[in-house]
């Protein structure tokens, strides 16, 4: 069979499937992607750029949307040129999110195309507005919000169906477009997560081994915002560092 992913990020959601389907015979494997350095055994990577954005007087809501059809667009002229080489895939999978699906169906329009739906934005109980700490929601966070919907929405249109990582994510999305996304799990490979009796890390310094007989708080974030908790834990951060400090000097009477 012939598969296309596509994903800004390569491999990004997909690491595990493209890994299985590059390892079968008879696969012909391709991924649609902005780069990455890393490389997978019977995976053809194609890199694509977006045309650079240019100063507009445009709605500043507009400016994601502009992006999203920008890479949609690259995309597009990648699968036109794998067309034009006689490669038609027999399914397209990929993340809808940066526009990057919008205009598959345009260049395979019997190709069915299998979109990733993240996130659905809501003006309040989501991802605005969560803490309270914060500024609440603006007048203008629903028309904001919406705009950026406009992605999900003009890519669910031109999907064949869609998958989410958890029944929450799906829950979010409007129920006519639930009726066409599933809830699928990114799995997890536990050939190489899994416990370990022999396990260890050395921290760079002069610090010791830890093992498994080691307490360890660990803290793990793509970005360092409140939207990640970065906040709470760095206040928990110093406390922790408090009783770890005491009970240091317990020990060492």
């Amino acid at each position: 069979m012939v598969f296309i992913f596509i994903h800004q990020n390569f491999p990004g959601q997909y690491l595990s499937i493209v890994r299985h389907l590059g390892q079968q015979p008879g696969n012909q494997v391709y991924f649609i992607t902005q780069g990455g350095r890393t490389e997978i055994p019977g995976v053809r990577k194609i890199v694509y750029r977006p045309q650079a954005a240019t100063p507009c007087s445009c709605q500043s809501y507009t400016t994601v949307f502009d992006h999203a059809v920008r890479a949609g667009v690259a995309v597009a002229e990648v699968c036109r040129g794998l067309r034009a080489d006689g490669i038609v895939p027999d399914i397209v999978v990929g993340h809808c999110g940066w526009g990057e699906t919008l205009f598959v169906k345009d260049v395979f329009p019997h190709v069915p195309v299998l979109s990733c739906f993240e996130f659905f934005y809501h003006p309040a109980g989501v991802d605005v507005g969560f803490d309270p700490e914060f500024a609440r929601p603006g007048e203008h966070d629903g028309i904001r919000l919406s705009v950026r919907n406009a992605v999900n929405r003009l890519s669910f249109s031109s999907s064949t169906w869609g998958h989410s990582a958890t029944a929450w994510q799906r829950s979010l999305f409007p129920a006519s477009m639930q009726e066409r996304i599933s809830a699928l799990h990114e799995g997890v490979d536990t050939e190489r997560v899994r416990p370990n009796p022999q396990a260890w890390v050395k921290l760079a310094g002069a610090h010791p081994i830890l093992t498994r007989s080691d307490e360890v708080i660990t803290y793990v974030a793509r970005n360092l915002e409140p939207y990640r908790g970065f906040h709470i834990f760095m206040r928990a951060l110093a406390e922790l560092l408090r009783r770890a400090g005491r009970d240091a000097v317990r020990s060492e009477r």
